[in-house]
């Protein structure tokens, strides 16, 4: 098991100039997904813009992210 240091990865990855990092999680399956968006839906406040319906959105669809998550696999291929 790899055990990470919170200090040395905020500093050298996490690092506060600004700007969101791209986090790309590898080997996960809709199911993952569907679970990370159920947690962070009922856990979380959510606020984000939805390019796709102009509107603010208080919670993550699942229609959404597997349009994205489909649209990723095929940009890497």
């Amino acid at each position: 098991m790899i055990i990470m240091n919170w200090e040395l990865l905020r500093k050298k990855i996490y690092y506060i100039d600004g700007s969101l990092r791209d986090v790309y999680i590898k080997d996960t399956s809709m199911e993952d997904w569907e679970k990370w968006i159920d947690l962070v839906n009922t856990k979380y406040e959510v606020k984000f813009y939805n390019v796709l319906s102009g509107e603010i959105e208080s919670q993550t669809d699942h229609a959404i992210e597997s349009k994205n998550i489909e649209y990723q696999k095929n940009d890497r291929q």
